[in-house]
């Protein structure tokens, strides 16, 4: 990842959590979201991440033998964890 930014989201604690909007950002890939870390939870939120298939490939070596072609878009409304199960 050639840069990362992210910005606290100091509203987010009267709801108990800590919020931060995370950018990243490598030639040819990029994503945002909310992240926030509750006292029983971590979860991401508005995740949305879209670029080259073949910009994947430092994050999934095994890719490369398939030489993957096109676009790729992830979009996730709400994703969480508790350290035992993730939903």
């Amino acid at each position: 990842i050639d840069e990362l930014e992210w910005r606290f989201m100091p509203s987010r604690l009267a709801m108990g959590e800590a919020a931060y909007t995370v950018r990243a950002r490598r030639p040819g890939l990029e994503a945002t979201a909310v992240a926030a870390r509750s006292v029983s939870e971590t979860r991401l939120r508005d995740v949305r991440a879209g670029g080259t298939a073949a910009s994947l490939v430092p994050f999934f070596p095994l890719a490369a033998a398939w030489q993957p072609e096109g676009t790729v878009a992830i979009e996730s409304d709400a994703f969480a964890f508790d350290g035992r199960d993730a939903w």
